[in-house]
């Protein structure tokens, strides 16, 4: 939706008459005051499913995809860049003989607006006192750890992994669904397509290790299959690790909420909609469509990893 002004010309009208710069401020502070979290992981990992068991939650909210770091972080940064240049132009070559170098955007003032923005996205959702954890899912937030956490310096974050055979299968069946032209351009086989997500698994991993040595007490892995296999005491630690309230009736509220039948629309885990962004739901589906060069070349590139987590 575009954001548009009534009027036209120098004397348009403000955006909102009753914008209140004070009352926002104080809202956005209020919003500090609560638990902040971001949730991330690989594509088909989980994140989806992580969302809705927190959103679930009545002392949670958990927004979902809202591109904050690979999307509206670069997008300010180029504005705030061009305008820069623009100032820095104009008095140059206009007014070099009069006026002194013009106050410029610096990194700080990039973060702090970035800050602004993400808080107002999430105070959308967070306005009820009730709500003790304010949070946001997007996939790619698990590549961005460390310029979430610099600007976010007690937020916490949840890192969904998942065995990267399964994820993979998993986002190949995704990508053909959602943008078949571009992955039949760049892969030329469901083979090809499984060994580059290897790969960006192996990366991604990585990342979240280095921050969590860095940041043990903010940073907290969950895995697809541990969520499968035992989601209550798994769920539990998730909302322990929030401060929210983590017993047995709010641990099933939340998998009710969030339950794969519900999600898929009736059909039960195992029963295939290629159709559909909850696709199948079970582990183990990778046996369906690895061949045996596929596994050698995951269990190469990503078994130390894999065996910490217990996917091998």
């Amino acid at each position: 939706m575009a954001i548009s002004e009534s009027g036209s010309g120098q004397q348009s009208e403000p955006l909102d008459a009753t914008f209140d710069y004070s009352a926002l401020q104080s809202r956005l502070g209020a919003l500090l005051r609560k638990q902040l979290f971001f949730v991330g992981g690989l594509a088909k990992s989980g994140t989806t499913w992580v969302q809705l068991l927190l959103d679930g939650h009545p002392q949670v909210s958990c927004s979902g995809e809202l591109h904050l770091c690979n999307r509206l972080f670069p997008a300010l940064k180029s504005t705030l860049e061009a305008h820069n240049a623009l100032l820095l132009e104009k008095t140059r070559t206009l007014f070099a003989e009069t006026a002194p170098e013009p106050p410029l955007f610096a990194a700080e003032e990039l973060q702090f607006l970035f800050a602004s923005a993400v808080l107002l996205l999430l105070a959308a959702r967070a306005s009820d006192e009730t709500v003790l954890a304010v949070g946001e899912k997007t996939p790619e937030n698990a590549q961005f750890l460390a310029r979430l956490g610099q600007i976010f310096p007690t937020a916490r974050f949840i890192h969904v992994v998942r065995d990267p055979r399964d994820a993979a299968v998993s986002a190949w069946f995704h990508v053909l669904r959602t943008i078949p032209e571009e992955t039949r351009l760049h892969f030329a086989s469901a083979s090809d397509y499984f060994r580059y997500y290897v790969q960006q698994w192996v990366a991604q991993v990585r990342l979240g290790e280095e921050f969590g040595r860095r940041h043990p007490h903010r940073y907290v892995e969950v895995t697809y299959e541990a969520l499968s296999a035992e989601p209550e005491p798994a769920l539990a630690a998730l909302l322990r690790f929030l401060g929210v309230d983590h017993g047995s009736d709010a641990v099933r509220r939340c998998l009710s909420a969030a339950v794969f039948e519900r999600l898929s629309g009736g059909r039960g885990r195992g029963r295939e909609d290629r159709a559909s962004l909850f696709r199948k739901g079970i582990v183990g589906d990778w046996k369906n469509h690895f061949g045996a060069e596929d596994q050698r070349y995951a269990i190469e590139k990503a078994g130390p990893h894999m065996r910490r987590f217990g996917f091998i």
